[in-house]
């Protein structure tokens, strides 16, 4: 009878748990924050019709690349789809399918983490997507298995902080407010980034290796070919003292050539002096964001020209 009333109790409580981070809690500031930046950046990107060129990667496509500077030299409506790493590239891509459409190019600056060999949960996507959006269409047993282990006690805290300090009239660090109507991040000013010196003097040089690529690169690759869509991988930004293997870099490039994409390299190898960067050792400031996706678009306009017709001559 005992074990009778202690699993009656054990559904009670996990039905009172699940509906409690399905329906009530959500952590307004640190995941809330996206739903402005996807919906901008998806409003803007559907505003033109096909060809248009994307950039999709984690925080180092939203910092480190300007679509504004891309659209002027190639000569395609140009949006920034990048937002953060911590939503995994398979979560990511699979979001934006809908969105591109046959002639699109995209551009996928992706960071070093998605060539080690491991695959990043997606859970962070999930609650977002549940937790903010109420979206359950893709929410199978698996999915919310994975990511109901993120609704624990620390969540539960964060959430009821958050929540109080969004009513005390606290913003996100990022709105769509920081960004310009193409999707790029626009107050890492060259004068803000001086309030993170120190960090970004202090940050150790990555260790750069290759193990094995996401599979959900070669999964895009394969659809990216069947619906013409065309995809050039490329190096991310980090400080020019970390050493890059030849080996790694060479494959990456073949993750991208070896599934039917094209690859690009900058002749510093998107490599930069500390004093460009802004936060991280991914994030440059605007200055030198602007100044890489000059470089990149150049190198595509030189080895690419027939994908960009209206390019620059």
């Amino acid at each position: 009878m005992r074990l009778k009333y202690i699993i009656i109790s054990a559904v009670i409580s996990l039905l009172i748990w699940s509906v409690l981070f399905l329906f009530v809690l959500k952590k307004e500031l640190t995941v809330g924050l996206y739903k402005e930046l996807f919906d901008l950046k998806t409003a803007h990107a559907e505003k033109s019709a096909s060809p248009r060129f994307f950039i999709i990667a984690g925080s180092n496509g939203f910092y480190s690349h300007d679509a504004e500077t891309f659209e002027k030299m190639l000569g395609l409506p140009a949006t920034n789809l990048s937002v953060a790493v911590m939503f995994s590239l398979d979560y990511l891509l699979e979001r934006y399918r809908g969105l591109l459409k046959s002639g699109d190019v995209v551009y996928l600056p992706l960071e070093y983490v998605n060539y080690n060999g491991k695959h990043i949960n997606g859970s962070f996507g999930d609650v977002y997507d549940i937790t903010i959006e109420k979206n359950f269409s893709k929410l199978t047993l698996k999915r919310f298995c994975n990511c109901f282990g993120m609704f624990d006690i620390p969540y539960f805290i964060e959430s009821v902080g958050e929540n109080l300090l969004v009513a005390a009239g606290f913003k996100p660090l990022v709105t769509a407010g920081s960004l310009t109507p193409y999707g790029d991040i626009a107050d890492n000013t060259r004068q803000a980034a001086e309030n993170y010196r120190n960090f970004i003097n202090s940050i150790p040089p990555a260790s750069v290796k290759f193990t094995c690529a996401n599979s959900a690169i070669k999964k895009f690759l394969q659809y990216a070919a069947d619906k013409n869509i065309t995809v050039i991988g490329g190096l991310p930004t980090t400080f020019d003292d970390t050493k890059i293997p030849p080996e790694v870099q060479h494959s990456i490039e073949k993750t991208f050539t070896g599934n039917g994409a094209f690859f690009i390299t900058a002749p510093n190898r998107s490599l930069y002096p500390r004093e460009d960067f802004f936060d991280t050792s991914y994030h440059l400031h605007r200055t030198g964001q602007i100044k890489h996706s000059g470089i990149i678009a150049g190198e595509m306009l030189k080895k690419y020209p027939e994908l960009f017709p209206q390019g620059r001559k």
